[in-house]
């Protein structure tokens, strides 16, 4: 996770035994202090003196434990902390009371170990806790370890429930440990990943079954899974299971679209085309086992955004691995289009194992309003958008870039000619530097196209080339 100096971050560690999570230090060199400890759990919190990029530690005699952390600021001191532990029955509903004054926040980490079988039960919060993570792994037995952090800004004493359910009867060994942070405002929690569109419970579990089998990719067409993101992070990938190695005439096709869309307004349709960031194809005899888009290949996504991940196929026959859940489905024509105006429903309850890997910070609350942005052109992200789709008939990638071209340059010319007034109408005769002038703001103009991802990736660079060139031959002027 990344930590700010004069922050104070909480890590909590949940472990299946009596012995784990037997001390925490981090890359940085921070220091921390254990703070609620039963056994089974324990608590530190470390003030942030070192901040950056920071690996936190969590020495266990095994592979069983599992952590969840949270950054606050403007914390004063560590008020009353609560512990309970124990083994019960589900369904139930576990309370535990903190006091907290005016303000406070309150950080909570709940975890158990399901002593019933394979899988997780579901944990919820009956006192209007926020969660910050919600975690499901297969520890080695296999039976399934569950984990989760909570925040509440409350006061007077409360009851902070947590009701287990799922797998009714099943014995749960659980830890509940809570923590009052004094005069302190939640930031972010720390860094997760987690699994999106179609991963199993828990994730990845797939099955032998492969509904894919039966797809008619002859007809060029595309599968995918949409869904909004609630970290900010960097989608790390998109990845497929084949249940079978491919004929030699096989292609299989991977894409990743991201797209910021009005409130209200669902992704590929008109309102809110997707737009291609990433893509990837594997030709000729593809083997058995997980497919994914390259390592290093992350798109950055902030919470709120649209995420649609897509996969298709040459030829009918495509055999992938199914999970033991199932979601709804789209189907767009094409294969992996760069730009989707328009989906249809595939299948409301499908298996097909597709899914994506988020890395990033939780947001807590209510996902960022993404607009609307019709009749509002008094943001970048709004006007810009709009300027280079109305020129476009049909919307398209390449539509789409020549469109903002064809504004940078007109954009520029307006620019130019208005400074060039401006001097003029101070009796200003000599215009020095006039061609370097044009060339800062065509640059500008640029890159504020590119930011805001009206321009395709090849052209980003080929114009960092021209504009790396054209100023190293006037710079010699000065050198």
């Amino acid at each position: 996770m990344t930590v700010t100096v004069g922050n104070t971050v909480l890590v909590g560690c949940f472990f299946d035994g009596i012995s784990g999570c037997n001390s925490i230090s981090d890359s940085l060199a921070n220091t921390w202090t254990l703070i609620v400890s039963n056994g089974a759990g324990k608590l530190w919190q470390s003030p942030i003196t070192i901040g950056g990029s920071d690996l936190i530690n969590i020495a266990s005699p095994s592979g069983y434990s599992a952590i969840v952390g949270a950054q606050y600021t403007g914390v004063t001191a560590i008020g009353n902390v609560n512990q309970a532990s124990g083994t019960v029955a589900t369904p139930v509903t576990l309370q535990s009371s903190l006091s907290t004054v005016s303000n406070d926040a309150t950080f909570e980490v709940f975890g158990f170990f399901d002593q019933g079988g394979a899988g997780c039960d579901t944990a919820t919060a009956q006192n209007g806790q926020t969660k910050l993570v919600d975690a499901c792994v297969n520890t080695p037995q296999p039976f399934g370890e569950y984990i989760s952090g909570w925040n509440l800004v409350t006061v007077g004493t409360n009851n902070y429930g947590i009701n287990v359910s799922g797998l009714g009867g099943a014995n749960i060994q659980y830890t509940h440990l809570l923590a009052e942070l004094q005069g302190s405002t939640l930031v972010t929690s720390g860094v997760v990943t987690q699994c999106f569109g179609n991963c199993g419970t828990p994730p990845v579990k797939l099955v032998n079954t492969n509904s894919t089998k039966t797809v008619n990719f002859n007809q060029s067409l595309t599968l995918l899974y949409q869904f909004q993101s609630p970290l900010n992070g960097f989608v790390n990938n998109v990845t497929v299971s084949l249940a079978t190695a491919t004929p030699a005439t096989q292609i299989l096709s991977l894409a990743l679209y991201i797209q910021t869309c009005p409130s209200g307004t669902q992704p590929m349709t008109s309102a809110c085309p997707a737009v291609q960031q990433l893509g990837n194809s594997y030709q000729g005899a593809i083997g058995k086992g997980p497919k994914a888009m390259p390592a290093g290949q992350g798109y950055a996504v902030g919470a709120g955004q649209w995420v649609v991940i897509g996969v298709s196929a040459a030829f009918s026959g495509l055999q992938l691995n199914d999970t033991n859940t199932a979601v709804p489905i789209f189907s767009t024509s094409g294969t992996t289009p760069s730009v989707i105006t328009a989906a249809n429903s595939f299948d409301s309850g499908a298996k097909i194992g597709l899914w994506a890997w988020i890395t990033g910070g939780v947001v807590t609350g209510p996902l960022p309003s993404t607009g609307p942005c019709g009749n509002n052109f008094a943001q970048l992200d709004c006007l810009l958008p709009a300027m280079s789709n109305s020129l476009c008939a049909v919307l398209t990638a390449s539509c789409q870039t020549s469109a903002s071209l064809f504004w940078i340059i007109i954009l520029t010319f307006l620019s130019f000619l208005l400074i060039t007034v401006g001097f003029a109408s101070a009796h200003v005769t000599k215009f020095v530097g006039a061609g370097e002038v044009f060339m800062f703001f065509f640059l500008a103009w640029f890159f504020m196209f590119a930011g805001v991802g009206l321009l395709e990736t090849f052209v980003v660079v080929f114009f960092l080339f021209v504009g790396a060139i054209s100023f190293a031959r006037v710079g010699r002027q000065y050198f």
